[in-house]
């Protein structure tokens, strides 16, 4: 019988350990980035935030779609949402 993963392992961000590493420094510019793309179309006035929000969830989506573990994801996804929308806290 194979251990179940945890949902706090399925996400597999490099831990900081004293030195950053290329994983981290990566995966903070990719962030970096999405964060422009994201605010200067709301900051253009292009986009309204409501589509903006269907927008990320349908890419989220699809996404979530390439992997197996989507379900055990969804969940780590729920909890991260709602933490940042402050819906749970």
């Amino acid at each position: 019988m194979t251990k179940k993963k945890s949902k706090d392992n399925i996400l597999k961000f490099p831990k900081l350990q004293g030195k950053v590493s290329s994983d981290l420094i990566h995966l903070k510019n990719v962030s970096d980035h999405l964060d422009k793309v994201i605010l200067e179309s709301i900051d253009s006035g292009k986009l309204d935030i409501h589509e903006l929000i269907g927008l990320v969830s349908h890419r989220l989506g699809t996404l979530l779609n390439t992997v197996k573990e989507k379900k055990q994801l969804w969940q780590v996804c729920i909890s991260i949402i709602e933490k940042q929308a402050k819906i749970k806290e």
